[in-house]
């Protein structure tokens, strides 16, 4: 009995212990759980407060949240930049720490009033920043509740900001209106869900109608296309709503005014995210002046190219890197190779020096440039070069070039003709007087330079043409004067001064030892007997010497001592040849006096 007794005893508080520990399990299990939600309850309010925050400093205006009475409760970024300080130094103050001309008693009545409607209280206010400029805001304040608890929201929006953004709008659209019209630029617009259309300003002006005056619709510029575009315009107008793809075309339209305009049209189509067609616009741009002035620039082209095609110049176009751009016609035909062959060749290969140099600047070449023909022959080119810019800050070297080796022929023949004696083929007097003018110009007063100059007398010339004709005369000239020519003209240059005169010029050559062996040569070849018509005739002369600097220090004076030493050797049988000498100087001088003395009697 006692051990039955004693194991109820346990039994039964074996089960009491069992349930006083459900009971702890169950109180912590709650408190735990309780703990857990309120974690949850502060992070998601956290949350929400961070998403509000936020939400706040979103709004591009001031936001205020004021308990009921009055204190700060939260504030934005935006007001914090106005007012200055961080939302730590705002948030628990009264709103009244903002120096505004708002008064609570003035609005209290009308602010209930609409509080109690459901509405939301407007009005201005004005802020007195703390540098004194005042700036004035449009505040709308709204009433809620929440947990029994009233709050106040108030936005405030900065109007001047607000006018100023107005106004810069306003001024931007009025240069749009600005720019449209010197672009010539219209548009209309179709709205797909309202069915309405609108037209810009400058599409009443391009189709000549006065602003407002004519309700907007697709019929009136359909009428006014042009009727020999109506079929084209209304394809592409069907094609554009049909597919909802961007179409241009360019086509006329006839005004109210009764005139032609060219007009480029681009349809464009806008849509929602859903893909629903939102409306179609139409920019419509008054082309007309560039019409022309394309139409007016073709032409020019091809008349140009006409002009080129069709004329006797050469004009060729070279890239930066000498390579042939383009020919005309008179190239191909004078080189005898065609456009195709010649584009894309080094110019130098054909052209020669018009090729070889390019610089910034234009350059006209002084004298005609040689280019050899499809036969051979040697064409003479005068070039006249230009670089002009093109496309992709390249240059290009036009060069524009004149056949004129039929006047370098003529201009040559006269300069033989003007340079040489006709009947002996010698240097001319002129060409003789050129060279002594470029010697002197050239060395007058250079040390080391020196020169003779050797006058030859023809002496029974005169007598040949009174005794036998001037025929006669002339052929025994020319046979003395081609065997001069090949025995001492390659001492220097050899010319028929007049018709008894014959003069050497000897370039740095002055020194009598050397002057002596030419003078014999050539007495011996004037003493030469020559046949002329089966008659023998001896033309005979003497040889009269001057010489820089040694007599002479500029041509005139060294042409008169030449010619006074040649008419001592005349005078004095003896002798073949005279040079030059003091004794010779002082006889000039004394004569020169004489004569002065018996002119003056």
């Amino acid at each position: 009995m006692d051990t039955f007794l004693i194991f109820n005893l346990i039994g039964n508080i074996s089960l009491w212990l069992l349930i006083i520990a459900l009971i702890v399990t169950a109180f912590f299990y709650y408190n735990y759980r309780l703990k857990k939600e309120n974690l949850e309850q502060k992070e998601q309010y956290r949350l929400d407060v961070d998403l509000i925050r936020t939400m706040l400093n979103m709004v591009s205006d001031c936001v205020i949240l004021l308990d009921e009475s009055g204190k700060i409760l939260r504030v934005n970024k935006k007001l914090e930049e106005y007012y200055g300080r961080s939302a730590d130094k705002i948030v628990g103050k009264n709103y009244q720490r903002f120096h505004t001309d708002f008064d609570y008693e003035e609005h209290k009545s009308n602010m209930r009033l609409n509080f109690d409607l459901g509405s939301t209280y407007t009005l201005p206010v004005k802020y007195y920043m703390p540098d004194r400029s005042v700036i004035p805001f449009s505040v709308e304040i709204h009433r809620f509740v929440f947990s029994e608890k009233v709050y106040y929201g108030i936005v405030a929006r900065d109007e001047k900001n607000l006018q100023e953004r107005e106004a810069y709008i306003e001024e931007q659209a009025s240069k749009l209106v600005e720019i449209e019209h010197i672009a010539r630029m219209g548009y209309w617009e179709l709205n797909h869900q309202s069915k309405e259309i609108v037209w810009s300003r400058e599409l009443y002006h391009i189709l000549g109608y006065e602003i407002n005056t004519v309700k907007p619709n697709l019929d009136i510029l359909f009428k006014m296309v042009h009727p020999a575009d109506q079929e084209r315009v209304t394809k592409a107008f069907l094609d554009a709503f049909q597919n909802q793809e961007t179409v241009d075309i360019h086509h006329r339209i006839i005004t109210t005014k009764n005139e032609v305009v060219d007009v480029l049209i681009r349809i464009r189509h806008t849509f929602s995210s859903k893909n629903e067609h939102l409306s179609t616009i139409g920019i419509v741009q008054n082309i007309t002046e560039e019409k022309e002035l394309r139409d007016n620039l073709d032409f020019q082209n091809q008349f140009s190219k006409a002009v080129v095609d069709n004329s006797d110049m050469l004009v060729l176009t070279t890239d930066e890197n000498n390579n042939i751009l383009e020919v005309n016609p008179f190239i191909e035909e004078l080189t005898g190779q065609s456009r195709e062959v010649l584009i894309g060749q080094p110019a130098e290969a054909i052209f020669g020096h018009v090729a070889q140099r390019r610089t910034n600047k234009d350059r006209n070449y002084r004298k005609p440039l040689d280019l050899r023909d499809k036969e051979g022959r040697i064409r003479w080119i005068y070039w006249n070069t230009r670089e002009l810019p093109y496309f992709d800050n390249r240059r290009v070297c036009v060069s524009v070039g004149l056949d004129v080796s039929e006047g370098v022929e003529y201009r040559n023949k006269f300069e033989y003709l003007a340079y040489h004696e006709p009947i002996t083929g010698l240097a001319s007097r002129l060409k003789l007087r050129q060279v002594l003018s470029r010697y002197f110009a050239k060395n007058a007063g250079k040390p080391g330079k020196h020169m003779a100059l050797l006058n030859i007398s023809l002496t029974n010339y005169h007598e040949i043409n009174d005794l036998y004709g001037y025929e006669v005369g002339d052929q025994v000239v020319k046979q003395v004067c081609e065997q001069l020519s090949d025995r001492v003209g390659h001492y220097g240059l050899l010319a028929r001064h007049s018709d008894d005169l014959v003069v050497l010029f000897l370039p740095n050559r002055n020194a009598r030892e050397k002057i002596e062996p030419i003078c014999i040569e050539i007495i011996e070849c004037l003493n030469e007997p020559c046949v002329v018509e089966g008659m023998t005739f001896t033309i005979g002369g003497q040889i009269g010497i001057a010489k820089y600097p040694e007599n002479a220090q500029n041509k005139e004076d060294l042409q008169r001592f030449a010619d006074a030493a040649m008419n001592c050797a005349r005078l004095d049988t003896s002798i073949d040849y005279y040079f030059f000498d003091d004794k010779l100087r002082r006889k000039m001088v004394d004569d020169k006096m004489m004569y002065r003395k018996n002119y003056k009697k």
